[in-house]
């Protein structure tokens, strides 16, 4: 799905901003204008009234890692240990890199430098597990948080706790009560296998934690030993079929709140705003940013009159994120081409293509005019460049490109009656409609021309998504 946005945004690069820039640049050199002879200093960038001196970009990048170093050393479980004065004496920048181990210069990772990291990470912020950390965390199990080595000061970070296995103690059902879990499902049964093999990180990796938590608990309660087997669906076995019953019935329901409070084996719930995470936490946390990122980016100056609330949630984020990015290219190594691919990709998103109305505001005394050079009817925008009636490709052609796009995605996928009406669902959807006039955006609904600059209607991702 992500592949056919990203070939229509190339076609966009090769056939419109491509044929753009060198009408431009044409009409530059007629004109004798040429940016990079200029002698004279349009701009000096500074900080705190002093000029900056060295590449901006260099420039930022140290100053992110300066305030980075400064948050970190201000929070509370270091401003006590690490005072301005001792912070002075410190090498930052070649502490964070020995800690990530930054320093190496390579794409490709191992699990071992993992782990590594990840030690280097927890001794650096004090998360290292041991027993101060564990009696915090799981107070009912922990009772006491001395070493248990030398039993005279409680271990903290400063001790080594290589030992800490062997406080730990596995509980062994002897019991003939033998029960057999029968499920068409693979998922469900490798969870519930996972879960047992290792009960303590259950949570951190399954979905639906709860209830794989709760079957464990069943099992422990009644002396169970569960022998999973797979079966086949809608194959006649008696508990298999109740199990899809009471499944189909548990689908009505509008709610299903679990009652954590029966789990002897569970001594903490995640919640966000009072609801259970019933996810990993890591992926919950990467979709909470990556939600928080969105909004960032709607409620920017350049973004809030043209996309609202309303029409946010009409937005396949994710998806637009992606073939922004071209994140979902899984591999390290890049070209030049793509690179270039996406530099286009995140100025068009961010409406930053170099424009003759953008280049007339950095250099009003070179451009002098933001007209269009090729209707010379409008100032030249980023959404007249891809709307210009003097494009080579007009903006319906653009549309039936995609809409055909789409359309190739689904019968290389689906054969038969199920995408002969595909063509005729996509044109009539008010997503894909062109504006009568194309050089203003809705705030509130989506159209064509939002799509053009990268935003993924929901409507039309689930409808190839059904067919794919």
């Amino acid at each position: 799905m992500d592949d056919v946005f990203v070939q229509f945004k190339l076609f966009l690069h090769t056939h419109i901003w491509k044929d753009r820039c060198t009408a431009v640049k044409k009409w530059e050199t007629e004109n004798g204008i040429n940016l990079q002879s200029l002698t004279s200093v349009n701009a000096v960038s500074c900080w705190n009234t002093e000029t900056i001196e060295e590449p901006l970009r260099h420039f930022t990048k140290k100053l992110g890692k300066a305030k980075h170093s400064i948050k970190w050393r201000l929070l509370n479980r270091n401003i006590f240990t690490i005072s301005a004065f001792k912070s002075k004496q410190i090498q930052w920048e070649s502490s964070w890199r020995t800690t990530m181990l930054s320093y190496i210069d390579r794409n490709v990772i191992d699990n071992k430098e993992t782990r590594q990291r990840a030690f280097n990470v927890k001794l650096f912020n004090n998360e290292l597990p041991t027993l101060e950390k564990l009696k915090d965390r799981f107070p009912k199990i922990y009772e006491n948080d001395s070493c248990i080595r030398c039993n005279l000061e409680k271990e903290d970070q400063k001790i080594r706790n290589e030992t800490l296995d062997t406080i730990v103690t596995s509980q062994t059902n002897n019991t003939d009560n033998n029960s057999v879990l029968n499920n068409n499902s693979q998922a469900a049964i490798d969870a519930i296998a996972n879960a047992a093999t290792n009960p303590r990180k259950a949570h951190r990796k399954l979905k639906n934690w709860t209830i794989v938590k709760a079957i464990e608990e069943i099992a422990n309660v009644q002396n169970l030993t569960l022998r999973l087997e797979k079966v086949k669906a809608h194959s006649g076995v008696i508990h298999n079929e109740t199990a899809d019953k009471l499944a189909r019935e548990g689908c009505l329901k509008p709610v299903c709140s679990p009652d954590l409070q029966s789990l002897t084996s569970v001594n903490a719930v995640s919640c966000w705003n009072t609801e259970t995470i019933e996810e990993p936490l890591r992926h919950f946390t990467k979709k909470l940013g990556k939600a928080k990122h969105s909004i960032k980016w709607r409620l920017l100056n350049r973004n809030i009159f043209t996309i609202s609330a309303f029409k946010s949630k009409q937005i396949q984020w994710e998806s637009s994120w992606r073939t922004t990015m071209l994140s979902y290219i899984d591999r390290n190594v890049i070209d030049n081409k793509e690179t270039r691919q996406r530099a286009f990709n995140v100025k068009l998103f961010n409406n930053e293509l170099p424009t003759l109305e953008k280049l007339k505001d950095r250099f009003p005394k070179i451009y002098e005019n933001d007209s269009c050079i090729r209707c010379n009817l409008e100032k030249e925008d980023q959404v007249h460049v891809l709307t210009c009636p003097k494009n080579l490709i007009d903006i319906h052609s653009c549309r039936n490109k995609l809409i055909n796009l789409l359309v190739n995605k689904t019968t290389t996928v689906a054969c038969g009656d199920t995408c002969k009406n595909m063509c005729k669902t996509l044109e009539a959807l008010k997503e894909l409609h062109i504006p009568r006039d194309v050089n203003t955006r809705d705030a509130d609904h989506l159209s064509f021309i939002d799509v053009i600059l990268g935003l993924i209607p929901i409507t039309v991702y689930d409808i190839v998504l059904q067919k794919v």
